[in-house]
């Protein structure tokens, strides 16, 4: 049986490791404890102790047990004391713990600001805490999606790669559950026209594509992606090209989007030619000018690179079902082949 008197008086002891085994009792055990009232008299008490230790662990276990918490105001209110502690350790639980009462408090609007605030702070530990927060908030209030989604693009030109880690998976989150209104989506596109980081490019521009039926003013994001297929980074257009086979089905102007994809496979940038080639064979039976994407798919199974070949031979194959000439495609299909052995094989 749990004695509660003892963990009581461990609170009070003068040893530092005392009140610490103290708090992780309280933090196991609250919500069979008989008095309640109590233990969470301690917990509060121990979140203004003078040595930094306890207070990171009180601010940790306020976390666990705060749904059952009797006084959940006063501690939600330590909790954001704690969040503005001079200590980052201090800090980091204290936030960490802040998703915690999210669904349990009138004022949420508070939490909000305070993981704005956090997300900024000069530790990353504290930043990568609030970005967890965030995370876990966007399920439990999706009406806020698109204040977070504009928020969280403000935070994408931080310079520590974990952190920006954290911020693509929450941006992927709200972006794949949220509807992205217009200035948005101008900030996604303005991103990623600046952004160096790969990784995040390549999570957000699958965000981007999932969103993209769900944008009113689908002929500016349409202008928007065009000019995308038109950058001077060869990462931007092979981005460019996957977004398209994306978002295909739904721009308005198919004729100028496989425009763009007949001008992407004559790309200088082997990526480039090699992505375009696998999106034309995925959507060819979509594409308004089959006839000229067959024949570049047929140019591209000489192409100078391997790897492009291989992708173009591979794609005539979803061609064959849309093309009227059958017998000229199983011809240069197995020209093709033919080509591609003795190029791997060192025939020729």
């Amino acid at each position: 049986m749990i004695d509660q008197a003892k963990i009581h008086r461990k609170t009070l002891s003068d040893n530092v490791n005392e009140r610490i085994e103290a708090i992780n009792h309280l933090k196991n055990n609250f919500a069979v404890l008989p008095d309640k009232e109590q233990a969470w008299q301690d917990l509060h008490r121990l979140t203004q102790d003078e040595h930094k230790d306890v207070r990171e662990r009180t601010a940790a276990a306020m976390g666990n047990v705060f749904p059952h918490i009797t006084d959940k105001e006063q501690a939600w209110a330590d909790l954001h004391r704690l969040t503005q502690e001079k200590s980052s350790d201090v800090r980091n639980r204290a936030t960490s713990a802040l998703s915690c009462t999210f669904p349990h408090i009138q004022d949420q609007e508070q939490v909000w600001q305070d993981l704005r605030r956090l997300v900024q702070d000069k530790h990353t530990d504290v930043r990568k805490s609030a970005i967890i927060a965030l995370d876990y908030i966007f399920s439990l209030r999706l009406q806020k999606g698109n204040a977070v989604v504009y928020f969280l693009t403000q935070l994408t030109h931080d310079k520590n790669s974990d952190f920006k880690k954290r911020v693509a998976s929450a941006l992927d989150f709200a972006i794949s559950r949220t509807l992205p209104k217009e200035k948005i989506w101008g900030e996604f596109l303005t991103w990623l026209t600046l952004d160096e980081q790969d990784y995040f490019k390549k999570r957000v521009a699958s965000a981007v594509g999932s969103a993209f039926s769900r944008i009113s003013d689908k002929e500016q994001a349409w202008q928007d992606l065009h000019r995308l297929t038109q950058d001077e980074h060869k990462d931007m257009r092979e981005l460019a090209a996957s977004i398209l086979g994306s978002v295909f089905l739904s721009i308005p102007d198919k004729e100028q989007a496989w425009q763009d994809l007949h001008q992407l496979t004559q790309d200088e940038h082997k990526d480039v030619r090699g992505r375009t080639v696998a999106v034309i064979g995925n959507l060819f039976a979509h594409i308004p000018e089959k006839e000229q994407a067959w024949t570049d798919l047929h140019r591209l199974t000489q192409d100078i690179n391997n790897d492009v070949r291989k992708r173009a031979a591979s794609a005539l194959g979803f061609t064959v079902p849309h093309i009227q000439d059958k017998s000229r495609h199983v011809e240069f299909f197995f020209s093709s082949q033919r080509t591609e052995i003795g190029l791997c094989g060192g025939m020729q």
